[in-house]
């Protein structure tokens, strides 16, 4: 069943960023527990291209060595080679040094618009909470993925099918419930909303 926790099979509770505290959600995209996918996936991706485009470069200097001059030394080759890649990598001749300075330039230039950020925080109250966020028509909003159970007032639209949708209204741990017993989620804590309500 989508957006349910697959070992607990409580729904994913969801609210948008803009009606939790702006102080917390900052913390939630950029904290210690929080992960940027997004980065992560097109940090791997530098790293294996820059890693394929060495080995191609590498590739075609032996061929090109072999071409050169029949007979050469092993050692001949591999200066042959050394000066090839110095040339065709702007002076590095080592793998490893080749691909941290394609990921440097890499973490340099990378800008992501929409960060799909996967994340832990540690509530006091309620112990660790985890969450992931991600976008909907250009704005940000938190999933609830294990944390406080709640019932909630309605489910999502169709866009979030089945998770519970905590900007209708909820309650959390045992408070008074709507009556929809069947509507339990992950919640956040009250205290993280932008404004307490009781």
């Amino acid at each position: 069943m989508n957006n349910v926790n697959p070992v607990t099979g409580i729904r994913y509770g969801v609210i948008a960023c803009n009606s939790l505290d702006s102080d917390l959600v900052e913390e939630l995209m950029h904290g210690v527990g929080a992960v940027d996918m997004t980065y992560q996936d097109a940090y791997e991706e530098a790293k294996k291209e820059a890693g394929a485009r060495f080995d191609q470069e590498t590739e075609e200097a032996g061929i090109a060595a072999d071409e050169a001059e029949y007979g050469m030394s092993a050692q001949e080759r591999d200066t042959f080679i050394e000066r090839f890649l110095d040339e065709k990598l702007d002076g590095v001749t080592d793998r490893d040094e080749f691909i941290e300075n394609a990921l440097e330039q890499f973490s340099d230039i990378f800008r992501g618009e929409e960060p799909h950020i996967v994340g832990i925080y540690n509530e006091p109250t309620f112990g660790d909470i985890h969450y992931q966020i991600v976008w909907l028509g250009g704005s940000p909003i938190l999933m609830v993925l294990v944390g406080p159970v709640g019932t909630v007032k309605s489910l999502c639209s169709p866009c979030i099918p089945n998770a519970g949708d905590l900007d209708s209204g909820y309650f959390v741990n045992g408070d008074d419930a709507y009556g929809n017993t069947e509507w339990i989620c992950y919640a956040v804590p009250r205290t993280w909303l932008a404004v307490v309500t009781a």
